[in-house]
């Protein structure tokens, strides 16, 4: 702890003097002992300067750094072993990585950041040392370093910062969080005004710029990362918000009770607080719990209670860590309880993630409770689409439709009120309005010129073109994307406030295989498929935010489209946006006339 503590002093000392230009302007610089510094990009000879003259790069056998090459995962964890000072004795005799043996130059650093938690392997036993680096492995490598895991930042700070790079749906859904985190704390930066080459294999120079940033500004960049560090609950890609946070004890998770129940679990706590019975969703499988006991009883069958049940005997486990109360909560070992009811459990005891998966259930549980209550949605609504049509040889914008409807429903009665104005380069732009209020199977129809109402039938206004909020017809799209949603690439993409509220945001990528699963099936005709129309490709992005109540309260959807026919080449671009509130409220709604 002394030696733990001591090197942290060290470490924010060695900032302060830093950020002060001690050392950054004080020490000359022996560009001498680098051959080829005229080589490296403007931007990062003082870090590769600052570097060399602290022995943490140095020059191959011809005093050259080559500051253009792309580093491997050996030299990367090298290199940050140095800078960050990490502990390297005491290091194990036998080799963790059957590729990095105990005679590799490079065995004792990749040892240390490996004991350090700061890199793991590629699996199958090896660590992938000649592999190159890229720069978003870089972010979790340092990441890791500070005892934070990627899901804390996205509890704490969301994905917002990301948004400026075009690129970033190529970030690897495990590299966002330390990404957002690199980015906000000037850590890193884009490879250009508005990308950031995740995937892109990073190089010497790069590095060297990376740590110099990371070094100079530590102070800074341990402060944020304290201010973000917590124990974090995933469960099956959700991050949990839970009122109780979880307490890490004897080498254990003990996690707030209510979190199992946000896993479909059935929880039980009697009034006292003294036991807890957890049951998984289906009922067969259980545990018993008691606070301050460290025996639990695991599928237990009897009626009554098996701590007061001598033949519960061989229901018994001995748990490391003992449930407690905790303000209005029991806390109960996470791994213990999860792996009872039929669960993995995964804890990092560094960081304080604690992963759980129930491969019953379905991903992202709150997203998929969210989207089966719209299929019973009352409430207000506001939707608006924002569609243009280009011509991609002539780069011509050939019609442009903006469409906004707004309204309530209440089951089989709804209200909408519906503008729509296409823009057209030889005609100009002209708009439409429509009101329609729907009671029942009845539709009613407002003259925007006299302000008169009529009643029309469905067919009349499917005839005439007025639009209206059709329950049954959305219940139906609803539930065609309730169909698809195992096909679906979906990310916790943290928190968002939505009408001053925090909810929980998604990201969702999708390509022609569910298109003809969510466009509607009259659209087409039984002989055009997708494929035909968007011959060039198409593309699907959506954003969908999710309260604690499971609550959808906003989506975005993105389309862009593809085709190309008879010498013309096209460009479909497609933006909805759908925003609900007052969830749940009978609206009273009644005939005009």
């Amino acid at each position: 702890m002394r030696k733990k503590f001591l090197n942290r002093i060290m470490k924010l000392i060695f900032a302060v003097l830093l950020s002060a230009g001690i050392f950054a302007g004080s020490i000359p610089v022996n560009a001498a002992a680098i051959k080829d510094i005229s080589k490296a990009s403007s931007y990062a000879k003082e870090a590769i300067q600052w570097m060399t003259n602290n022995n943490v790069i140095t020059g191959d056998e011809y005093g050259c750094f080559n500051p253009g090459k792309n580093i491997s995962r050996a030299e990367l964890v090298t290199i940050i072993v140095k800078a960050l000072n990490i502990d390297m004795t005491n290091l194990p005799e036998t080799p963790t990585y059957s590729d990095v043996p105990a005679k590799h130059w490079a065995f004792r650093y990749v040892e240390a950041a490996s004991r350090a938690g700061i890199v793991s392997g590629i699996g199958n036993g090896k660590f992938g040392a000649n592999d190159m680096s890229t720069r978003e492995q870089v972010t979790v490598m340092l990441l890791n370093n500070l005892s934070l895991s990627g899901e804390a930042v996205l509890a704490g700070q969301g994905l917002d910062g990301l948004a400026k790079f075009i690129d970033a749906e190529n970030m690897s859904d495990w590299a966002k969080g330390s990404i957002q985190f690199a980015v906000s704390n000037s850590i890193m930066s884009g490879t250009g005004s508005n990308t950031f080459s995740p995937a892109g294999k990073a190089t010497k120079e790069q590095i060297a710029v990376i740590l110099y940033n990371f070094m100079k500004n530590s102070e800074k960049i341990y402060q944020s990362a304290e201010q973000l560090r917590k124990p974090v609950i995933k469960f099956n890609g959700d991050i949990l918000k839970l009122t109780q946070a979880p307490v890490l004890e004897n080498g254990q998770m003990l996690v707030p009770a209510e979190a199992f129940i946000k896993m479909e679990a059935n929880v039980s706590v009697d009034e006292a607080r003294n036991s807890v019975v957890i049951k998984n969703a289906a009922g067969n499988k259980n545990i018993f719990l008691s606070t301050g006991n460290n025996t639990a009883y695991v599928n237990y069958t009897g009626s009554g209670n098996p701590f007061n049940d001598p033949e519960a005997a061989g229901n018994a486990i001995t748990l490391a860590a003992a449930p407690r109360l905790s303000g209005n909560d029991v806390l109960v070992p996470g791994k213990a309880v999860a792996e009872a009811i039929g669960m993995s459990a995964e804890i990092n005891i560094k960081t304080g993630l604690t992963v759980i998966k129930d491969t019953s259930a379905v991903n992202n549980p709150l997203l998929f409770k969210a989207m089966k209550n719209m299929l019973d949605f009352k409430g207000e609504y506001r939707t608006s689409m924002d569609m243009s049509l280009i011509d991609t040889i002539l780069k011509e914008k050939l019609v442009g439709l903006t469409y906004s409807m707004e309204g309530a429903n209440n089951g089989p009665n709804s209200t909408a009120n519906t503008k729509i104005t296409t823009a057209d380069p030889e005609y100009g732009e002209e708009s439409e309005e429509y009101q329609v209020i729907k009671i029942g199977q009845q539709l009613y129809s407002k003259d925007m010129d006299t302000g008169v109402w009529s009643q029309i039938t469905e067919e009349e206004a499917i005839e005439q073109g007025i639009p209206y909020y059709d329950s049954e017809a959305d219940k139906a799209e609803t539930q065609k994307f309730l169909s698809s949603y195992g096909k679906l690439n979906i990310t916790h993409a943290g928190k968002a406030v939505v009408y001053g509220e925090e909810v929980a945001r998604y990201q969702i990528k999708a390509g022609k295989e569910i298109l003809s699963d969510l466009i509607p099936s009259d659209l087409l005709g039984g002989a055009i498929s997708i494929e035909d129309i968007y011959n060039k490709g198409f593309d699907i992005k959506m954003e969908i935010f999710v309260n604690d109540k499971g609550q959808l309260v906003k989506q975005v959807m993105k389309l862009t489209a593809g085709m190309e026919q008879d010498g013309f080449s096209m460009e479909l671009n497609m933006t909805a946006l759908s925003e609900f509130s007052k969830i749940g409220t009978e609206i009273e709604i009644v005939s005009p006339l």
